[in-house]
C-alpha cells in the first residue's frame, strides 16, 4: 500500500485508532477498572510510568543541549519527591 501524502497516512492511522476505540468502549467501564484493580492490576505502573517517561522525553527534546544536564537533574529530583 502506498500513500500519496502524509495527510493520507495520518487519516488512515486515525481511522484505525477510532475503530480500535469503538471495540474497546464496551469493555472499558468503571466496573471493569475496579475489578482489574481488585485483581492486582497496577494502573500506576501500567499507565503512569510510561506517561511520565513520555513527558520527560518531550521536555528533554525541547531543551537546549547546554541545559540538558540541569533539566535531567531537576526531573530526577521532581520524580523522586
Amino acid at each position: 500500500m502506498s500513500f500519496n501524502t502524509v495527510a493520507d497516512e495520518n487519516t488512515l492511522k486515525m481511522e484505525e485508532v477510532k475503530s480500535l476505540l469503538e471495540i474497546l468502549k464496551p469493555i472499558l467501564s468503571t466496573e471493569t477498572l475496579k475489578i482489574l484493580q481488585l485483581l492486582g492490576f497496577d494502573f500506576k505502573a501500567a499507565v503512569g510510568e510510561p506517561l511520565t517517561e513520555l513527558v520527560r522525553s518531550a521536555i528533554l527534546s525541547k531543551v537546549n543541549s547546554n541545559d540538558v544536564n540541569i533539566t535531567k537533574l531537576l526531573l530526577q529530583k521532581w520524580l523522586i519527591c
